[in-house]
């Protein structure tokens, strides 16, 4: 009987030793996708992007530049060459944020992009 009794809370002390360390595992992985949220770049949040600033510009961020989007037509080709079911407009970005991004240049119609091959 004591053999038993012995096996069964071992096998119990085993169970939940194990069953703690996944539940730490687990807080641990969600405090890391949380911290690697939070330490997102300007480039990484805004790149391929349609920003309008707070004084009413239009850009795109493409490749870590800062395309003016003069036009809505080429705003609008722009983001279906990229459409994916997500939202691809940010508004209100403050100025000094993109500032950070060297102007590329104007995007214009019809204007298609090739994804990069490294």
């Amino acid at each position: 009987m004591k053999k038993v009794l012995f096996g069964a809370m071992a096998i119990l002390a085993i169970f939940c030793s194990c069953n703690n360390k996944v539940e730490k595992e687990a807080e641990n992985t969600e405090a890391q996708a949380a911290v690697q949220a939070d330490t997102l770049t300007d480039v990484d949040r805004y790149e391929g992007k349609v920003v309008e600033s707070e004084t009413g510009e239009w850009f795109v961020i493409k490749d870590g530049l800062r395309w003016r989007a003069m036009s809505e037509p080429a705003t609008t080709d722009y983001l279906n060459s990229i459409a994916d079911g997500t939202n691809h407009v940010v508004r209100g970005v403050p100025n000094k944020t993109l500032e950070q991004f060297p102007i590329g240049g104007e995007i214009l119609p019809k204007l298609k992009y090739v994804e990069k091959v490294n």
